[in-house]
C-alpha cells in the first residue's frame, strides 16, 4: 500500500472490488463525488507502482485501474501525458490491464488524449506494444466521438507512414485500428506498407482483405497469397502458397530432390 494515504472520494476507489479489463459496463464513478479538483489526486493513484502490477486479483490492485476509467469519464486531459507512462508495462510486463483496460479509458477522455497519443504513437524509441496501445486508444477515440474521427485517422495514418522503420506486427495493429474507423483515406498508406511487405498478415490479413473490410471491393479478387496451416506445436501459422506448375514449384521440387540426395549420401 503507498506510503501517502489517499483521502476521500479517491480512497473509495481502494475498496471498490475486483474487475476485469475488457469489461464495459463500468461502476458510476462520478456519483462517489470526483471533480476537476481531484484530479492531481487520481493521477497519483493511476501511476502508483506499488498497485500496478500484471496481476489484479485483489480490489486494492485493481484501484488503479478505477482511476484510470474516472480521468476518463472527467475527461481530465492534463493526465493524458502522465497516463502513457504506463504503456512500456505491456512490453516489459505483458500487462494485459494496460493494452485492454487503459484505451478504453482514453477512449471516453476524448479530444485531449489526441495530442499525448499521438505523440507516443510516432516516437520510435518506444516498444512496439506500448505504441500498439497508443494506437488502440487513439482507435477508441475516434470510434466513440464522432467529431474527432477524422483527427484520429490523421494521427493513425502519420504513425503509419513510417512503416519502413516500424516493426511489422505494430503496422497491422495501426491498420486494424484505420479498419475499424473504415479511413477509405488512409487507403493509399496502407497500400504502400502491403506492398514494401511491412505487415504482418497474422492480424488482418493482407492488402484484398482490407480492401474488402474498407467497402473498397465487394469480395476478393484473387486468391490469398499466403494459408493457414497448423504447425507442429498446434500452433497456426502462414505459409506462403506454391504455385502450381509455376517457378515456384520447381524450386521446391528441387530443393525436395537435393535433401533427398544429401539423405541417401550420408547413409552410405
Amino acid at each position: 500500500m503507498p506510503d501517502t494515504p489517499y483521502l476521500a472520494p479517491v480512497a473509495h476507489l481502494l475498496a471498490i472490488g475486483v474487475t476485469d479489463p475488457e469489461e464495459e459496463d463500468w461502476p458510476d464513478y462520478l456519483v462517489m463525488g470526483f471533480g476537476p479538483e481531484h484530479v492531481p489526486e487520481l493521477i497519483r493513484l493511476a501511476l502508483d507502482d506499488r498497485l500496478n502490477r500484471p496481476e489484479r486479483r485483489r480490489p486494492e490492485l485493481c484501484a488503479p485501474v478505477h482511476a484510470w476509467r474516472t480521468l476518463g469519464l472527467l475527461q481530465a486531459a492534463e493526465s493524458a501525458q502522465p497516463l502513457t507512462r504506463l504503456f512500456p508495462l505491456v512490453d516489459d510486463e505483458s500487462d494485459e490491464w494496460v493494452v485492454e483496460a487503459l484505451p478504453r479509458a482514453f477512449g471516453t477522455m476524448g479530444a485531449g488524449a489526441i495530442p499525448a497519443l499521438s505523440t507516443y504513437l510516432t516516437e520510435q524509441t518506444h516498444g512496439d506494444w506500448a505504441r500498439i496501445t497508443a494506437s488502440a486508444s487513439l482507435g477508441e477515440i475516434g470510434r466513440r466521438f464522432s467529431d474527432e474521427r477524422d483527427a484520429c485517422v490523421a494521427n493513425l495514418t502519420e504513425g503509419l507512414a513510417a512503416f519502413a522503420e516500424n516493426d511489422p506486427t505494430l503496422n497491422a495493429f495501426i491498420i486494424r485500428d484505420l479498419v475499424t474507423l473504415k479511413a477509405v483515406e488512409a487507403a493509399p498508406v496502407i497500400e504502400q506498407a502491403y506492398g514494401a511487405r511491412r505487415v504482418n498478415y497474422l492480424l488482418q490479413g493482407d492488402w484484398e482483405d482490407v480492401q474488402v473490410e474498407l467497402g473498397m471491393l465487394e469480395r476478393r479478387a484473387s486468391p490469398r497469397e499466403f494459408r493457414w496451416e497448423m504447425g507442429k506445436k498446434g500452433r497456426l501459422h502462414l505459409r506462403k502458397r506454391t504455385r502450381r506448375g509455376g517457378a515456384m514449384t520447381a524450386r521446391v521440387k528441387r530443393k525436395r530432390k537435393q535433401a533427398k540426395a544429401a539423405r541417401r549420401r550420408r547413409r552410405r
